[in-house]
């Protein structure tokens, strides 16, 4: 089962993003290789001043 998970990652590498659709709104999921954006980001310092 390793083998055949290297190989479908290995292929879907290779795909092309689709240019349309693929924004922000497919909710299925971080790409592969970016870093998550949890609640852990930096804080908005305009919402910091308003306090």
């Amino acid at each position: 089962m390793q083998e055949l998970q290297t190989q479908w990652d290995a292929w879907s590498a290779t795909l092309v993003k689709p240019l349309w659709g693929g924004g922000k709104g497919d909710f299925d999921g971080a790409e592969p290789g970016t870093p998550d954006r949890g609640p852990a980001a930096k804080p908005n310092p305009r919402k910091a001043r308003l306090k």
